[in-house]
């Protein structure tokens, strides 16, 4: 039977024996606790090297190690014994580092867990998204972009596009310069299943993740540069302190400078995240200013804003999915889009759980929804391209 009430206290003295912080009464301690079992013992040394424990579970070293401590100790203190099992193998099995180990003492996760994904005999392989994009021009042309276009170069009005082995520039020959016509867009759609990569006109660098939308001026004109996004997309504003940069979202605008930030923007729920710089934000009607490291998070019109683990927010281009307290439905719709599936719930409270962790983004479906499956809360099948979620 698992004692619930050593379990906090072994996890500090592990953790503080890993940061070499252990008082003399602690050592002995941890000590006895090593001597009672070789199971202990084995849990210990499965711990001490951070290297080999990352690569078994394929994780990155960006990884926030005393985030995840606190999230797992905040846990095991709120929730009640009775349902304390469920909900720390939720956490444990999907943490980082020692929060893992943590699992494995618990007992479950020290065994192999085997894979329960299934597929139905009509499934082919499901692959994660690539390269792809195309881009609408205002003559109405449409043209393909992506891994299997060779690079091209294309006259268009107001400039030329450039295709390279980076992704997609467009060069002005106008750009920023005054002309009194009403600007007109061309649109860049990256699908499901898709994501890339752009340099616009006057330097701006753009990566545009799934099921994402950009509208773009035939030419930057007048007194600023004015762009509109559906989806999510991350930018590195070139500096042009007379021509301020504005992405309209919805009923919301952002003007910066010379700035990094990620937007995203599915369905209602919105979100701006700022890396570096400065942004403001006019969310009707009202302004709000962000420092590095600070979001905005807009949810049927009510607008907060405060400090968050930026690095989650923008693993995506990276090519990482990073999860901190994350709902399952929200890990499902990120997976929806990057591996064009639709998601089926047996049981709509399964969407209430929470996963911590990174997975490569390139892994295969398959690979990520095993690793899910360590949990021993949710399994999973697929039919076509269906993922069916149970408990």
């Amino acid at each position: 039977m698992i004692d619930y009430e050593n379990i906090e206290r072994k996890i500090r003295l592990v953790k503080a024996s890993l940061e070499g912080e252990l008082s003399e009464n602690d050592r002995r301690e941890l000590e006895t606790w090593l001597n009672k079992s070789q199971t202990n013992q084995k849990i210990y040394e499965q711990i001490r090297s951070k290297q080999k424990l990352a690569e078994k579970l394929e994780y990155y070293q960006q990884t926030d190690w005393e985030a995840d401590w606190e999230v797992v100790i905040r846990h095991t203190r709120k929730i009640p014994h009775r349902r304390f099992t469920l909900r720390w193998l939720g956490y444990a099995a999907v943490l980082t580092g020692v929060i893992f180990a943590a699992g494995i003492w618990i007992k479950q996760q020290s065994e192999k867990v085997p894979s329960t994904v299934n597929m139905t005999a009509n499934s082919d392989p499901i692959r994660p998204g690539v390269r792809q994009a195309y881009i609408e021009l205002v003559s109405g042309e449409r043209i393909v972009l992506g891994e299997t276009q060779k690079g091209f170069v294309k006259n268009i009005d107001g400039g030329m596009l450039k295709q390279g082995q980076e992704g997609l520039m467009i060069l002005g020959n106008d750009s920023l310069t005054n002309r009194p016509e009403t600007p007109e867009y061309n649109r860049i759609i990256v699908p499901r299943g898709g994501e890339y990569q752009l340099v616009l006109a006057d330097g701006t660098q753009v990566w545009m993740n799934s099921d994402s939308k950009l509208e773009i001026p035939v030419a930057f004109t007048g007194s600023e540069r004015r762009v509109r996004l559906q989806g999510e997309a991350y930018f590195q504003v070139k500096r042009n302190e007379k021509s301020p940069f504005r992405v309209e979202v919805n009923d919301m605008e952002i003007t910066v400078l010379g700035t990094s930030f990620n937007i995203h923007a599915y369905g209602e729920n919105m979100r701006t995240t700022l890396v570096e710089g400065a942004v403001a934000l006019n969310v009707g009607g009202k302004a709000f200013c962000l420092t590095p490291g600070e979001e905005a998070s807009i949810n049927a019109g009510i607008v907060k804003v405060e400090k968050v683990d930026v690095y989650e927010r923008i693993a995506w281009k990276e090519g990482k999915f990073v999860f901190r307290e994350k709902r399952l439905e929200e890990v499902m719709d990120i997976l929806g889009r990057w591996y064009d599936v639709e998601v089926f719930y047996q049981n709509t409270a399964i969407k209430e759980l929470h996963f911590t962790g990174n997975i490569p983004r390139h892994a295969t479906i398959h690979e990520v929804l095993k690793f899910l499956e360590h949990t021993r809360l949710v399994r999973f099948g697929i039919d076509g391209r269906t993922v069916m979620v149970f408990n």
